[in-house]
């Protein structure tokens, strides 16, 4: 169970300001358990995952998350971005990163 002590039910409290889009009221929902493992209710979305992303959890996550699997590869390719620019640090020994 999430703690729910730093909750602000107030919305003069509120450090968020809204557009037109909604208000505080529209946001505000005690009930809301947010997602912590990737839910598929797809099968065939599951599978088009598990090909794009492997075994990389924040790519499956974002696609069951979004139900797009272009956010996925999206985040494959960040991923992979990330990998390389770390072997290019640690090569070179520019001290900013830790392997």
């Amino acid at each position: 169970m999430l703690s729910v002590l730093g909750i602000v039910d107030n919305p003069r409290q509120s450090l968020f300001t809204y557009g037109l889009n909604g208000d505080f009221d529209s946001y505000f929902d005690l009930n809301f358990v947010p997602a912590f493992e990737p839910v598929f209710t797809d099968p065939e979305l599951e599978q088009q995952a598990q090909s794009i992303c492997g075994n990389n959890k924040l790519c499956i996550f974002d696609i069951a998350a979004t139900g797009d699997v272009n956010i996925g590869s999206s985040t494959m390719e960040s991923v992979e971005v990330q990998a390389m620019l770390r072997e290019q640090f640690v090569q070179s020994k520019c001290g900013f990163l830790y392997s």
